[in-house]
């Protein structure tokens, strides 16, 4: 785990990362046989929420951090959040769950070791 390149962490425009030449986030990840992405960002119910959606459908493990991202209204973050956990089922964590999950992972040791 580290800073993303280019590749994978690009500007938001067009609204989904995974859409056909929006970015190679979706060949990088799989050309590294990476089968799970963490979702943060700002404009929950727009950029953020539709890569989440492109992620599920794409058959990623996602995660998507509720409290590492932001929209203009508590009303429209938190309905992102509902479309998601009703249509698209990611797994919805709080930042300091995601770390200690992190911090207990084998994988990430072995990043880091």
């Amino acid at each position: 785990i580290g800073p993303c390149s280019p590749a994978t962490c690009a500007s938001r425009d067009p609204l989904g990362r995974f859409m056909p030449n929006s970015s190679e986030l979706h060949e990088t990840l799989q050309a590294n046989g990476i089968d799970t992405v963490i979702v943060t960002g700002v404009a929950s119910d727009a950029c953020v929420e539709t890569t989440a959606r492109e992620a599920v459908m794409l058959d990623y493990k996602t995660i998507f951090v509720m409290d590492a991202t932001a929209t203009d209204t508590d009303e429209h973050h938190n309905a992102a959040i509902a479309t998601l956990n009703h249509i698209f089922l990611p797994d919805l964590v709080m930042t300091d769950l995601l770390v200690r999950e992190l911090e207990r992972s084998p994988i990430l040791a072995t990043v880091e070791g």
